[in-house]
Order: structure tokens, then C-alpha cells, then sequence
């Protein structure tokens, strides 16, 4: 597998993306339903399995080539093992494949947090409706309860009739 300068610049931006939405799900502005989070779980997965492949792969490559004792070929050989094995960050398969492997895994992190973020949301919105639904709710005062002090702030401070 080759890798271009273009495809290495993509990297770069996936990078950057995966950064905000982590950003994102760590202030609280974003989360995800959890159907929709497995289903992109499973993908960065096979994904990440992919990489992990390529990388396997890589280390078959990475190794000098007998291209021959003249200057030239040695040459060759040592550009094309530095190529498919270098992982000093340049632009060999490695240092591309290491750094987005990276990526996938912080991706999927970001995406069980907003995952978790969701569930966590769900839950204080249902105790909430439940406060409410018992008039345990702490600005609910329902009309005729003694228990609570009339300055206290609150909703339906008149019985309401049948009607309303």
C-alpha cells in the first residue's frame, strides 16, 4: 500500500476532526445515541483491524532489499526500507499508518463518551419527568400540599378544576 503526500495530508485533517469532537463530547455539546454509536464503534473497529494488518504487513518491508554492493543500489535499498519502515513521524507507511491508528483509537474513545454522555442525559431527564409525575419535583408544588413553604417557588398554586 502507497501512501501520498495527499493521502498523509487527509490523515492530518482526521486528525484535526477527531481532536473537535473530542473537544466537543468532553464540554458537554455533544452526544450520541447509542444505536447510532455501536454502529460507528463497529466500523472504527474493522478499521483499526485494517490498520493493524497494513502495519503487519509493513514490517515485511521494512527490511533492505538486495539491490546489489554498487552505490546506487544500496542507495535504493536503504531509501525504500526507510519508505515502508520509518517511524521518525516522515512520510514512510509506518509514521502515516502509526499516527492514524492513533486517531481510530481516540475516535472511538470520543465516541463512547458521547455514547455515555447520551445515556447519562437520558437518565437525568427521566428522573426529572419522575420528580414531576410523584410532585417531588424541586419547582413543583402542587396545589394543596402542606409540606412545602408558600413562598417556596413552584407551579399550580391554585387547585386547577376539571376544565383546565
Amino acid at each position: 500500500m502507497m501512501v501520498s503526500i495527499g493521502e498523509a495530508a487527509t490523515f492530518e485533517r482526521r486528525i484535526a476532526a477527531v481532536a473537535a469532537i473530542r473537544d466537543n463530547v468532553v464540554a458537554g455539546r455533544l452526544s450520541l445515541d447509542p444505536e447510532a454509536g455501536d454502529k460507528i464503534l463497529s466500523m472504527l473497529r474493522d478499521q483499526m483491524d485494517r490498520v493493524d494488518a497494513w502495519l503487519r504487513g509493513t514490517r515485511q518491508l521494512a527490511r533492505r532489499a538486495p539491490l546489489g554492493r554498487n552505490p546506487v543500489g544500496q542507495a535504493m535499498a536503504v531509501k525504500f526500507e526507510h519508505r515502508a519502515g520509518a517511524a521518525d513521524g516522515s512520510l514512510s507507511l509506518v509514521g502515516v499508518l502509526t499516527p492514524y491508528r492513533l486517531v481510530l483509537e481516540e475516535a472511538h474513545a470520543a465516541v463512547d463518551q458521547a455514547m455515555k454522555l447520551y445515556r447519562r442525559t437520558e437518565e437525568d431527564q427521566v428522573d426529572g419527568f419522575r420528580q414531576l409525575a410523584d410532585g417531588s419535583g424541586r419547582y413543583l408544588r402542587l396545589a394543596g400540599r402542606a409540606d412545602r413553604a408558600d413562598d417556596s417557588p413552584g407551579v399550580a398554586s391554585r387547585p386547577l378544576s376539571r376544565d383546565q
